[in-house]
């Protein structure tokens, strides 16, 4: 008796039967004595059909230990009992074995008990994407990549090492190496592989033929193959103790082992006794003592044929690869193939490259072969490998197919004297691969023909598929493969066809077109089978069309790549209908002229697919040419002569992006249009400079910047190449030698226009008016002695009266020729005394005077406020400021539709954007969106703030117009104020330009919000949501929030050294007066405490008005007046708000010495500096009103701070 199990294997349900049914057994004990439990039985069957696992014995003196390593589980893993497609929770207790004494199998009469697993999780459809080529094909090598390991007793060659050794340690068994294995199977001494292609593998101990049937040696020491009858494939093996036993894809079963009736060790056995259903078939064996356990399912033969044509198809495969691997000297038998030179082309064998494609046809059949592995039934066709990555083999076979025809058409299938000796091989792969006869086998072309049946590899498939279809219900997925699969076969034979053509013409050629012989080039068209003409030429020109070149041979060869030619076919001319065919190349074009509509139809077809095939990668799936195609073309004549283009052409002139290197190594990389530079682009010379910027019709005009030999660089407006405009020029290296930054008016190349020069070594910045490259007009210069003049300038001289400011105070007035340099009539004023005369020498060294000296009653130093009325006399008025930036920005908001233009401009500077990779662009959607209140003539509170917010994406925006002009105001006044050549005496200036920057930028942006007061209008606007919130709409209050935090160190800076003496001053007070306690300083500043009722420890620090104190520290957080005078509100209401004074009513006399107290524990750095910033910033209207006061208390608290006496007592 033995145990038959069908297993039914599916999602969520699974059900064991047992059967009592002969089947074959050997004397021994029955195989339900040597189980404990029937849930032994389900356990050692679902590990036995495992793929991934190997089927482990325990070891006897005579055995070997194997371990198979593959890539996706470890073998020293024991075996699954559970199948990958059944969820971990079952359990081997779901299954229950039944017994039945019935031998009948038929359906009425089967018992079966089931048992439905379900799952709580809830079911969810995933998309996953289709694996591409390269994923598969890195899947199958990392499957294929594997090693069998062994060790132990060899006595009888079960090691597989070639001989009878004894091994200790683990040793790889070689001849395995190239196979993919899918499982081994151990026996007492003797060991069984089977490989992804269906072919069994054995050796060891073969006395009763059990390594290998055919072979009569009682030792097989290293793995050889099993021959089986012709076209069975085996999809499980098991090795007993002296036998070896196959399950095929066909059903059948065979097994080894010594039979008195036939001398042949190789049997099948007959299932037909068990009256089995023809759809049930074994799908496994398992061996249990002396028993053989069968596993029978049901199985769709079609499904089952599918299965066995994938391993058929590998076998092919690698059997191809591995001859051509041998056919090499230095690398038989293995991947690392030399790299072997073909002597007249000088490029790589065409053979090897088939031996690449063939490496990855096989790595894709492995997985093919691993996904079909649990495919039986009708429907499991559609998860067959093959069937599922269907693209994938198409463009395999697509390559292999074009590399066969590279052999075919150079003619290198012919064997050399030293790869004779592998001549019979390849016959024998013929006939017992590829089922060739031995008389159709041709003599020296036995290489040819092996390579040409890689063309037919897919044949049997196909018919496989055409018989399913006549199975399956619903067959249109399944007739859309066939036709696929039908297209590849046709299209493998068109190339078939095409190669051996090609070959025929090379031999015809003549040694005139040897150098143009390469392996993948084809013959498409010649005029010698296919008449055509050159139009114009009075000799006969022997025109060849190629897959990639067009050959024009006449008195020489001209050679026009297809990839740069295109077409037209203008209607037929003349009285003779000659129908003429145009080429158009970059340099070039020619006609060719037919005789008939017919034959130029066919030079079209050939050119147009020729040109299709070499645009390929670009033809996004179309069989026509695209008009714009990326090449690659090297410039015969004209001023590109010598050049080399690589980038895009639309009609054979340069279009898009693409780059140029001349013959003198300058190239140039950017856009193009008809065949000009046009668009944002990089122009580098030889020198090491640069022209990069926006290009019209071959010139640099625009935005731009340039890159000089010696390092000098600008960056601004450019016109033909030259400055022209608003730009920065930074010359020399900083602190080197001519180091200078210069930023203003350019025309022509030179500075003209206002501009500010600072000059790093000579260590002097000049803000005024130049022409043709020099200083003329009004100006004024600071320099690092701390000496401020003005005056007039004529081509870089100083010449009539001025002012000079010295560091120490003192002011001249009147004639001078430079920094300290006296030349003529003035008036000097000092601390103590007042010169008039006229003057010579230097300030400081040596100054000659002949004139009136006047003693001053009351000693001082004057300062910048005391002659705020001389200076800015002779300096540019801020109206005449930076005009090509304002210019620029008007003239794009001056059109009757400011916002439209606006949109246009966004839009060119997003196409720039993405070659600059500025920044990421922010509210991008919604600045490209036109808000309401553009078109509203009245502006209310949060019209007002919608505007503010608008204005403000903008000016972080990159692309925004507003941005650019703000960034180029921002930095114009940076350059200008800030920097190591700041001087005090410049805030007037300062303070002028912010206004007028800001009035200005005020009045453009009017253009696109009528709805804004013009500025010499008062309006009042009101928060409706708080009645008591109200606001003066000024330039001041729109802009200052944007451009403040930008300009405010440099602004800043200057306050700071206008009021360095006063807040020394004040900063020693506060440093001392902290030291002391709240109550000494509360008596101090004379502070009355009652309306507090604040409880004063007379040891307690910091611990009064605590909120009023941190309130006033955030002045150094904010840039805008209107957000530190909030600061100062807030401030005051701290004050007013602790406890116990809500109904205090407060006089300028109790609050100043509160806030005298605060100020000293704020310790505010520079805080002269910050009021008189804020009180120059102001709009006039707010000292009018409650924080107008508050300021003011704010003002006097510090005024006061500095009279108090610094002591305290």
């Amino acid at each position: 008796m033995a145990v038959i199990i069908l297993g039914k294997e599916r999602e969520g349900l699974k059900t064991a039967v047992v059967n009592e049914v002969p089947v074959i057994h050997h004397k021994g004990t029955r195989l339900d004595d040597s189980l404990n439990t029937k849930g032994k039985v389900c356990t050692s069957l679902t590990g036995s059909i495992s793929s991934n696992s190997s089927i482990m014995h325990p070891l006897s003196a005579d055995q070997v230990e194997l371990v198979l390593q593959a890539s996706e589980k470890s073998a020293s893993e024991p075996p699954s009992g559970i199948p990958a497609n059944i969820p971990k929770t079952v359990s081997v207790q779901d299954f229950e074995v039944l017994e039945s004494g019935n031998n009948t199998w038929a359906g009425k009469d089967l018992k079966r008990r089931s048992i439905s697993v379900t799952s709580s999780q809830s079911h969810r459809t995933i998309h996953v994407k289709e694996p591409s080529l390269e994923e598969l094909a890195a899947k199958g090598a990392e499957l294929r990549n594997q090693e069998i390991w062994v060790w132990g007793n060899g006595k009888r060659g079960q090691l597989g090492q070639g001989d009878i050794l004894s091994r200790p340690s683990p040793v790889i068994v070689p001849v395995l190496l190239p196979h993919y294995i899918l499982s081994i199977s151990a026996g007492s001494q003797h060991v069984l592989a089977l490989t992804g292609s269906g072919q069994v593998y054995g050796w060891g101990n073969n006395s009763k033929g059990q390594s290998n049937p055919s072979d009569f040696l009682a030792v097989v020491p290293y793995p050889t193959k099993i021959q089986l009858p012709r076209g069975e494939t085996v999809r499980s093996i098991l090795a007993t103790e002296s036998a070896s036993m196959m399950v095929c894809d066909s059903g059948n079963i065979y097994y080894t082992g010594v039979e008195s009736s036939t001398k042949s060790r190789l049997h099948c056995l007959n299932l037909g006794d068990l009256q089995l259903p023809p759809q049930v078939q074994p799908t496994s064996l398992l061996s249990a003592g002396t028993r053989i356990v069968v596993n029978l399912r049901p199985m769709s033969t079609y499904t089952c044929k599918l299965v066995s044509i994938e391993k058929v198809m590998l076998d092919q495969v690698e059997v191809v690869s591995h001859l051509i691997s041998i056919l090499f000297p230095g690398s038989p038998n293995s991947k690392l193939i030399k790299k072997l030179s073909s002597p007249r082309t000088g490029s790589r064998n065409p053979l090897l490259e088939v031996w690449d494609s063939l490496e990855s046809a096989k790595d894709l059949l492995s997985i093919c072969v691993q996904r079909s592995l649990r495919c039986y039934l009708m429907n499991d066709y559609m998860s067959t490998g093959l069937y599922k990555y269907t693209a994938a083999w198409r463009t395999v076979c697509g390559e292999l197919g074009w590399r066969v025809g590279n052999c075919i058409s150079t003619d290198s299938l012919l064997l050399d004297s030293h790869q004779t000796q592998h001549q019979h091989l390849i016959v024998d792969i013929l006939i017992s691969k590829f089922s060739l006869l031995q008389k159709s086998i041709k003599g020296q072309l036995e290489l040819e023909q092996l390579v040409l049946e890689l063309f037919k590899l897919s044949e049997k498939y196909i018919k496989a598929l055409m018989e399913l279809h006549t199975k399956v219900q619903d067959g249109k997925h399944l007739m859309d493969k066939i036709t696929d699969l039908m297209g590849l076969h046709q299209s493998l034979e068109r190339q078939r066809q095409d190669s051996e053509d090609t070959r025929s013409f090379w031999k015809t050629s003549g040694s005139k077109l040897e150098d143009f012989h390469i392996s993948n080039r084809r013959l498409v068209l010649d005029n010698r089978s296919q008449p055509v003409s050159l139009a114009g030429s009075m000799s006969k020109h022997w025109i060849v069309l190629m897959s990639d070149i067009l050959l024009d041979i006449g008195y020489g060869i001209a050679v026009h790549p297809l990839i740069t030619v295109w077409l037209d076919t203008p209607p037929a001319s003349g009285s003779a209908n000659k129908f003429e065919i145009t080429l158009t190349m970059p340099e070039e074009t020619k006609t060719l002229v037919t005789s008939s509509v017919a034959l130029r139809n066919v030079w079209v077809k050939g050119f147009l697919k020729a040109i299709a095939g070499c645009t390929s990668n670009q033809t996004n799936g179309s069989s026509l040419p695209p008009v714009t195609r990326n090449v690659e073309y090297e410039f015969q004549k004209g001023e590109f002569k010598g050049a080399v283009y690589k980038g895009s052409m639309t009609q054979a002139k340069m279009h898009g992006k693409g780059r140029i290197t001349f013959s003198d190594g300058s190239s140039y990389v950017g856009e193009w249009r008809n065949g000009a530079r046009n668009g944002w682009g990089t122009f580098f010379h030889t020198d090491g400079s640069l022209q990069e910027g926006v290009w019209r019709l071959g010139k640099l005009s625009g935005r731009g910047k340039l890159r000089m030999a010696d390092g000098s660089a600008y960056d601004g407006d450019l016109v033909d190449g030259l400055p022209q405009g608003h730009g920065t020029r930074k010359e020399g290296k900083f602190m080197g030698q001519g180091a200078s930054v210069y930023v203003g008016e350019w025309e022509k190349g030179v500075r003209h226009g206002y501009g500010v020069m600072d000059d790093i070594m000579a260590g002097e910045k000049y803000m005024g008016m130049w022409v043709a490259g020099m200083r003329h007009g009004k100006g004024c210069v600071v320099n690092s002695d701390g000496i401020y003049y003005e005056g007039n300038f004529v081509s870089n001289k100083l010449t009539g009266p001025g002012i000079m400011i010295f560091e120490d105070g003192s002011v001249y007035e009147g004639e001078f020729c430079g920094a300290g340099d006296f030349s003529g009539k003035g008036v000097l004023t000092t601390k103590t005394e007042r010169f008039e005369g006229v003057f010579h020498g230097n300030y400081s060294d040596g100054m000659k005077f002949n004139g009136t000296v006047y003693k001053i009653a009351a000693p001082g130093t004057p300062t910048v406020l005391d002659n705020s009325s001389k200076i800015q006399r002779y300096t540019v008025i801020t109206s005449h400021k930076w005009v090509s930036v304002f210019a620029k920005f008007d003239f794009l908001l001056g059109t009757q539709n400011p916002w439209e233009q606006l949109a246009i401009a966004i839009n060119q500077n997003k196409a720039l954007s993405t070659e600059l990779v500025i920044l990421k662009l922010h509210d991008l959607d919604y600045l490209e969106t036109i808000p309401d209140i553009s078109q509203s003539n009245e502006l209310r509170w949060n019209d007002f703030k919608e505007i503010l917010r608008y204005l403000s994406a903008a000016s972080n925006c990159p692309v925004h117009p507003f941005y650019l002009v703000l960034q180029q105001i921002v930095n114009c006044f940076n350059i200008s104020f800030g920097g190591v050549r700041s001087h005090p005496t410049l805030l007037p200036h300062a303070k002028d330009e912010l206004q007028y920057i800001s009035d200005k930028l005020y009045a453009s942006l009017r253009k696109l919000f009528p709805s804004l007061p013009s500025t010499d209008r008062r309006a009042w606007i009101t928060n409706s949501a708080e009645e008591n919130e109200s606001m003066m709409v000024t330039s001041n209050s729109l802009l200052f929030p944007l451009l403040l935090p930008s300009i405010y160190p440099t602004l800043f800076h200057l306050y700071i050294q206008k009021e360095e003496k006063l807040d020394k001053e004040y900063w020693s007070r506060v440093l001392r007066w902290n030291k002391h306690s709240d109550a000494a300083l509360l008596t101090f500043f004379d502070v009355d405490i009652s309306p507090w009722d604040l409880p004063v420890d007379r040891r307690s620090r910091d611990e009064l008005f605590v909120d009023a104190v941190y309130a006033l520290q955030r002045l150094k957080t904010t840039f805008t007046p209107g957000e530190k005078l909030d600061v100062v509100v807030e401030m005051f209401k701290a004050i007013t708000g602790e406890s116990g004074t809500s109904q205090h009513t407060w006089s300028m006399d109790s609050l100043l010495p509160v806030c005298m107290y605060v100020v000293v524990r704020a310790r505010v750095l520079q805080l002269g500096a910050e009021l008189a910033m804020l009180s120059d910033l102001m709009d006039t209207y707010l000292f009018q009103g409650e924080k107008g006061i508050m300021f003011t208390t704010l003002q006097a608290a510090y005024t006061q701070i500095l009279r108090e006496n610094v002591f305290i007592n």
